[in-house]
């Protein structure tokens, strides 16, 4: 009996050993010869790619402000007192400006830097049609450099929207060193108010792309701004179509809501209000 009873604590005590032996080893610390070294970034990608850990992006129309609000509803009444006359008055100074605007900048304009606006991503975080325009067209100028703006503005899991326009250049063959990028504004008045801080109006000899419906709202900001620099259409021609109908009467609605903020600042010399615009 006394020798049955060491044999089984002898195997007791090996089994026991071996369990140790194997979490001992399951939890030992990878060796650091066989940590696979972490890939290298380019430069051109980190000067141009967001960190990876976004910042929450609010929605635009949370970004106006009271200020803003106000001036929209005061908008709106204006439009019903006046039975739409005011907004039918927009909408054509808008449709004039989208039919009539060169194609391209006159020869003695001589721009050397081409500045392409960027446009709200679709769902899947792809290009637009209306960005792919306004990009071939800054092709088409065969202007370098090429300046893409436009921030985050569908969220912080979606690219910005500059970053998606130079990598549709980069699959175009455009060269990196070419295309500079601006990832912070997030509406046709930040982007204006960017270009304003980054050129000199002295020296530098812009021109500005966007198309044909956001014509005559660009010139009235960028004219607020005291940009002195030329506008060109993305396309040959304005497209008629019902879409294209809804895009003019939403840049006409965009234009009254400008125009009551500005007279309203004006009137009440509201400073605040009127740095924003001009």
């Amino acid at each position: 009996m006394r020798s049955n009873y060491d044999k089984v604590s002898i195997l007791a005590r090996c089994e026991h050993s071996v369990v140790v032996s194997n979490l001992v080893t399951a939890h030992r610390p990878a060796s650091t010869t066989e940590t696979a070294p972490e890939p290298r970034q380019d430069t051109n990608e980190l000067l141009t790619s967001p960190p990876l850990a976004r910042k929450s992006v609010a929605p635009r129309y949370r970004t106006m402000g009271l200020d803003g609000l106000a001036m929209l509803i005061v908008s709106s009444i204006i439009i019903i007192l006046t039975a739409g006359l005011s907004l039918l008055a927009c909408f054509i100074y808008v449709l004039r400006k989208a039919w009539l605007w060169p194609n391209k900048p006159s020869r003695n304009e001589k721009p050397t830097l081409a500045i392409v606006l960027g446009v709200f991503l679709r769902a899947d975080g792809s290009l637009p049609n209306d960005f792919i325009l306004r990009l071939r067209r800054a092709i088409t100028l065969d202007i370098a450099p090429i300046l893409i703006l436009g921030g985050a503005t569908r969220g912080p899991n979606f690219p910005r929207e500059s970053e998606a326009g130079r990598n549709w250049l980069l699959d175009q063959g455009i060269a990196p060193d070419t295309i500079q990028c601006e990832s912070t504004s997030r509406s046709t008045l930040e982007n204006l108010t960017s270009v304003r801080s980054r050129l000199n109006a002295q020296t530098d000899r812009p021109v500005i792309i966007s198309n044909r419906y956001h014509l005559a709202r660009l010139e009235i900001m960028a004219r607020g701004l005291g940009l002195p620099y030329p506008l060109c259409p993305a396309e040959d021609h304005i497209p008629w179509s019902l879409s294209q109908f809804g895009k003019l009467l939403q840049e006409a609605v965009f234009i009254h809501w400008y125009y009551c903020g500005y007279w309203t600042a004006r009137l009440l010399r509201h400073k605040g209000m009127l740095d924003r615009i001009s």
